[in-house]
């Protein structure tokens, strides 16, 4: 859908065009202000306008003010018919960040990534930190072939539990304060093997950040201490993230088709 009126440019390297008007949705919900938020048929209403002048472009980015509110989820409700079609921008790491700053003041952190997917979420976040941070990382790998990206959905790729350690630690971790870094949280199986490895090494504190958590995945109980974004179970790509490690180098995270002729 484009609009005669409404003018377009190119987003970056991306390759995406997106209306010159974006739509700001923080106050999308009246969870956090009955008076000044929109309550969800207002905001459909306010959608559904930008949407048929041709605008594709949103932004979500409420952590600026309102934190736990429904914005998000709305916005997510209204675009899940026409998904290809809009450009949904938001925020993560300054949050993130801001909250290992305050959990750790004072004090040192090892960030251990775990290869490959988490290295450019590891980057980005290390650099809204202002504490004493270095950088590891470890390596993990299922045995067998990889699934496709629709058998990936139902199972996992690491869904056997037959994980092993394809890179282990450059440096001691005792004592230490320890995040491990990933990409993203799905079954929970690879983070729960690598945190029973780590604390084997008695470090001080060890915590978990990732990217990306599929709550609805989840085959072991465990959860990350810091989230960027929880999102549905879908097949994603881009951001270090990949499939048959392709697409990695994607500037912006992607939802890949379940069945790719090819693939």
């Amino acid at each position: 859908m484009v609009n005669a009126t409404m003018r377009y440019k190119l987003f970056g390297r991306s390759g995406l065009r997106v209306s010159e008007l974006c739509l700001g949705t923080m106050t999308f919900g009246n969870d956090w202000n009955p008076t000044l938020g929109a309550d969800r048929a207002e905001s459909r209403a306010i959608f559904n306008a930008f949407a048929e002048a041709g605008g594709n472009f949103i932004d979500t980015a409420h952590l600026y003010s309102y934190k736990d509110t429904t914005g998000e989820e709305l916005v997510g409700d209204f675009v899940r018919t026409d998904r290809d079609h809009f450009v949904v921008s938001t925020k993560y790491a300054l949050s993130m960040g801001a909250d290992i700053n305050r959990d750790y003041a004072g004090q040192s952190v090892i960030l251990l990534g775990v290869l490959k997917g988490a290295a450019i979420f590891l980057s980005d976040l290390s650099r809204q930190l202002k504490i004493d941070a270095t950088f590891d990382f470890i390596g993990v790998s299922s045995y067998g072939v990889r699934p496709t990206p629709a058998d990936e959905l139902k199972l996992g790729w690491d869904s056997t539990g037959e994980i092993k350690l394809s890179k282990d630690l450059d440096h001691s971790i005792a004592g230490k304060n320890v995040i491990l870094v990933e990409d993203i949280l799905d079954t929970g199986l690879t983070l729960s093997y690598l945190r029973g490895l780590m604390l084997q090494h008695k470090p001080a504190s060890l915590k978990i950040a990732t990217c990306l958590d599929k709550p609805e995945r989840r085959l072991v109980p465990i959860e990350a201490d810091y989230v960027a974004f929880k999102i549905p179970n879908q097949f994603v790509i881009g951001y270090g993230m990949d499939y048959a490690e392709r697409y990695r180098g994607v500037d912006d995270i992607r939802i890949f088709p379940a069945e790719v002729a090819g693939h």
